[in-house]
């Protein structure tokens, strides 16, 4: 499932070809929902596999994930499910984050 936006969005991504990037936000999606979901059994919800997705075709690294790796923690509450998400990101090029951690 690739909306318009992140068709256009990964097109500009590859365009920067080799330069290092960080890109941080909220992706309102998860990339793992056994860790990034409160819920147990939760599935990947309405953006399906997008996020992991992006970054494997984009050589991006999950950082917190990266220092974090069996943590669960998250960045935003549902109030009407009762649920917690991590859905907010910073995603760096693998050269960035090799260079850096």
């Amino acid at each position: 499932w690739d909306s318009p936006f992140l068709v256009t969005f990964r097109r500009l991504l590859h365009s920067f070809g080799t330069l290092p990037l960080l890109i941080g936000g909220d992706f309102n999606s998860v990339m793992d929902p056994a860790l990034d979901r409160s819920q147990k059994g939760a599935g990947w919800g309405s953006g399906g596999r997008t996020l992991p997705s992006l970054c494997d075709s984009c050589g991006l690294i999950d950082v917190w994930r990266s220092l974090h790796l069996g943590d669960r923690d998250y960045t935003h509450l549902s109030p009407a499910h009762g649920t917690f998400s991590r859905i907010d990101y910073f995603l760096a090029s693998e050269e960035l984050f090799s260079n850096i951690f």
